[in-house]
């Protein structure tokens, strides 16, 4: 053949060791190719050598994969059947599931919208296991970028007339072809923002952020809505940082609080610990009062295993547990309006079964899951509820897009998304440290206490040493305030947990803090020159401040608690937030002890424990 002939020519000139001239890859590739399937004449392998036949082999292999792959064509992906739509239009589309304790609260909210709403167009309340959307992407027939979520194939929902637009409270949005997405969910996605990530924020956002928004709406009657308020985020996971800066970015207040050493790209978000500063406050008595609580590690009102009807609005969820519940002491004390759970299912079950028998059941569920999902028919409605966006959904997805604040997906190419589980969450879940006084609650979440403080409140009388306990009657105040609010200039209120770690501990100044009492004879007897003191001392040092704190109420007991006061009237000193000194417990004013205190506090000078027990021996004589 015509491959041989080349190699024997090539073979007689290196014996007779002249310089070869060079064969062209791409020449001797097309002579073996010719010669292997191009030839008329027979070809006996039988003569070729083992290493021609090799040789040749190997050249017909590396000839045909370089050709292939200039001339396989691109293949691209099918959409899943159940949509149908050219991509063209639609260019991603997920089906997305919420399920377990976050499906539970995503339904309370859903339903009490519906109750507010006259739409004709309402979610059905119903007590399924699983919410499940179809969100898409791709490009609208004026040629814009959008994510949003798939609206039912509904003959009213295609009419295009403006008016009915108007008059329609969800209107749709034109993909073409077919292909409409709810108007409330439609968001535009810039040119950074890949459609993956876009269709995953929006997914995340739905209860975690959307619906942890604290508004002010109708200001003025204008019927606009404002964001305003604080918000709380229980949790150190990729989830929790995101719904803290997308809700920071919204314009809320966010307190980031757990036991990971996290940090935020958003500065404003604000990181603690759930036992904060050297008292070792709970992070809601530092916080004060906040609007929202969004737990994206367990959910306190357990709502999956309780429900046994449809819960129909936020009301529902505290009655049913009860006033002495978690939740009902978030909006007593704390002004909390709104608590949400995020949990999924997945972590839902491996906190219940543990690390050990938790994922297997985990991953069985899933494939049942996505089995359902990925096939042709609707998901059984018993189980499945489809998920009609909220209103101006799509705006807060709008602006995470553009201040870039997205919840990157881990399996961004799967069809079927469902939140799973991780070990980190498993370990702050059960590492986080336990109240004392509560039944298994986490720290920093309010308790009822078993002791009442009011009640053990110890009156020291001006006339002698001997302490009088004194319990406290109903005609006491007990909303943490005195009866009759002193406006001194010169003395600083401390009314609550809050006021004194904004005030006090977090100061660089140094405070002077009187504990009383509103039922408390002395305290009122020592207001006066008390007043007089930090009159005349305010003059003298300008980084020394005098504060009062009334102990009676529920805010006074918590602040008793958390100074370990448990006798009035004291008088606490702060060296630049951090305690300075021993309690001094002082009846009468002036005192040599308090003075010489101040004093020190003042200069700069370190407590001498041997001179005040001489001062206070002296007092006593």
């Amino acid at each position: 053949s015509a491959g041989r002939k080349n190699l024997q020519r090539t073979t007689r000139k290196r014996r007779n060791i002249s310089t070869p001239t060079p064969t062209p890859l791409h020449t001797t590739l097309q002579s073996n190719i010719k010669s292997l399937f191009f030839t008329q004449k027979k070809f006996n392998i039988q003569k070729m050598t083992r290493t021609r036949m090799l040789f040749t082999l190997i050249m017909a292999f590396a000839c045909f994969s370089t050709c292939a792959s200039f001339v396989t064509p691109t293949i691209r992906a099918t959409p899943p059947q159940r949509i149908g739509h050219p991509l063209e239009a639609v260019a991603k589309q997920r089906v997305a599931v919420i399920d377990g304790p976050e499906w539970a609260w995503l339904q309370t909210f859903l339903n009490q919208k519906n109750e507010e709403s006259s739409s004709s167009r309402k979610q059905n309340p119903s007590s399924t296991q699983h919410g499940y959307m179809t969100v898409l992407a791709g490009t609208t027939t004026d040629g814009d970028r959008v994510v949003g979520i798939q609206a039912n194939n509904d003959k009213n929902d295609n009419d295009d007339d403006d008016d009915n637009d108007n008059n329609n409270e969800n209107p749709l949005v034109d993909l073409g072809n077919g292909a409409f997405l709810y108007k409330d969910s439609a968001a535009t996605v810039p040119s950074k923002v890949n459609y993956d990530d876009a269709i995953s924020t929006m997914v995340a956002s739905l209860t975690g952020i959307h619906h942890a928004i604290p508004k002010i709406e109708k200001v003025g009657g204008s019927g606009q809505t404002f964001v305003s308020g604080k918000v709380v985020v229980m949790g150190g996971n990729d989830y929790a940082k995101f719904c803290a800066e997308g809700l920071s970015a919204l314009g809320s207040s966010v307190y980031l609080v757990t036991t990971r050493g996290v940090k935020c790209n958003d500065r404003s978000v604000q990181v603690l610990t759930p036992a904060t500063g050297e008292l070792e406050l709970g992070f809601s008595e530092v916080v004060g009062e906040f609007d929202t609580l969004v737990d994206t590690m367990i959910d306190e009102a357990r709502l999956v295993e309780k429900r046994k009807r449809v819960v129909n609005n936020y009301d529902d969820v505290l009655d049913n547990m009860g006033g002495s519940s978690i939740l009902s002491l978030l909006k007593q004390r704390h002004k909390c309006q709104r608590y949400l759970s995020t949990q999924p299912m997945a972590q839902k079950m491996v906190g219940d079964a543990g690390v050990l028998f938790g994922p297997g059941k985990v991953k069985n569920r899933e494939k049942d899951m996505v089995s359902k999902l990925s096939s042709r028919r609707a998901p059984p409605a018993s189980e499945y509820q489809s998920i009609v966006p909220p209103k101006d959904f799509g705006s807060t997805v709008q602006t995470l897009l553009e201040k870039n604040v997205l919840f990157s997906p881990k399996n961004g190419g799967d069809d079927v998304m469902v939140r799973g589980w991780e070990l980190q969450d498993f370990w702050e879940s059960a590492s986080w440290p336990r109240d004392s006084n509560g039944a298994n609650v986490r720290y920093g979440l309010p308790v009822i206490d078993d002791i009442d403080l009011d009640a053990e409140m110890i009156n020291e009388a001006p006339a002698t040493s001997n302490p009088v306990v004194r319990r406290r009657n109903d005609d006491d105040n007990i909303g943490g305030q005195s009866t009759k609010e002193q406006k001194n200039p010169y003395v600083l209120d401390v009314n609550s947990v809050s006021d004194l770690n904004h005030h006090v501990l977090t100061s660089d100044k140094h405070c002077v803090l009187f504990m009383s009492a509103s039922w408390c004879r002395t305290c009122k007897y020592l207001q006066s020159p008390y007043s007089r003191m930090a009159r005349e001392t305010s003059g003298e040092h300008k980084d020394l401040f005098f504060a009062k704190a009334n102990t009676a109420g529920m805010k006074g007991k918590e602040i008793g608690k958390a100074l370990d006061v448990d006798a009035v009237p004291t008088f606490v000193l702060f060296r630049e937030g951090k305690r300075y000194g021993s309690p001094l417990s002082i009846s009468r004013l002036p005192s040599k002890k308090l003075d010489w205190a101040v004093e020190h506090l003042a200069s700069g000078r370190e407590w001498d424990s041997e001179t005040f027990k001489e001062l206070e021996a002296e007092e006593h004589e």
